[in-house]
């Protein structure tokens, strides 16, 4: 809170740059356009190596899931950077900064809030195959009328599509139900069931040109080595929760190697 105040931020933008500096990449979500805009505004302030140490500090190893609506501040002067990427392990760039559609599940809802996402100046979208929403951020992404080269969209392989046969197909599907060529990115959504044989349909559907970049989600340490040992593709990503609560620095170790 007295962070918020010196940098005339809210709580949770306080939240999202420590992400930042962190090095994690960021994919928010949210209903209301305020909010929206809100969340990207963190690229106009830099914390303190003292202030990221004394944040450091309250991780206490548990879940961390929501911050209150009346939290958030909507800040319009600020312009937001979303220019600003990392490159992957096979030289795809990435936004750090990204908007995630869980537990969007209304159609009208969703589109609209994608729009909003998209007209602020969000370029990576995430969903899954899981949230049920694949066809209104498709559709959403269809009505912005911004190039396709210029987004970056995330989906989600769910652990009823595992196996080689299946996943692939569930990929396909995926694709018909956005109206998309192709995706950016495609994470295995938990460590469950045949995940390897999931993985080794994402890397054909990779190699065909369908998905610029896969990898996993919700990967523990030792299922992340044994996935990277053990494929021909090394996962570019591992997408995990990862909030002030909870740092999740053994992950962290894993992931960075």
């Amino acid at each position: 809170v007295e962070l918020a105040k010196k940098y005339h931020k809210s709580t949770v933008q306080i939240i999202l740059r420590w992400h930042l500096q962190m090095g994690f990449g960021l994919v928010p979500g949210s209903k209301s356009l305020d909010h929206i805009e809100a969340n990207a505004q963190i690229f106009d302030f830099e914390l303190t190596d003292e202030e990221m140490k004394e944040i450091e500090k309250v991780n206490k190893h548990t879940p961390f899931y929501k911050v209150t609506k009346e939290s958030l501040q909507r800040l319009a002067t600020t312009k937001c950077n979303f220019e600003e990427g990392e490159t992957l392990n096979n030289g795809v760039k990435m936004p750090v900064v990204g908007f995630g559609v869980f537990q969007v599940k209304d159609e009208e809802e969703c589109k609209r809030v994608v729009l909003d996402a998209i007209d602020v100046g969000y370029r990576l979208i995430d969903t899954a195959q899981a949230y049920g929403n694949e066809e209104a951020v498709g559709e959403a992404i269809k009505m912005s009328g911004v190039d396709r080269k210029d987004l970056f969209i995330t989906t989600k392989v769910w652990i009823s599509n595992y196996g080689y046969e299946k996943a692939k197909m569930s990929v396909e599907e995926s694709l018909k139900k956005m109206q998309l060529d192709y995706f950016d990115l495609v994470l295995l959504h938990q460590p469950f069931k045949d995940y390897h044989g999931a993985y080794r349909a994402l890397i054909d559907l990779y190699k065909e040109g369908k998905i610029k970049a896969i990898g996993v989600s919700n990967f523990y340490p030792d299922r992340l080595v044994d996935m990277a040992i053990f494929s021909e593709v090394t996962p570019a990503i591992n997408q995990v929760e990862v909030n002030v609560f909870h740092q999740q620095k053994e992950a962290q170790v894993y992931n960075e190697k």
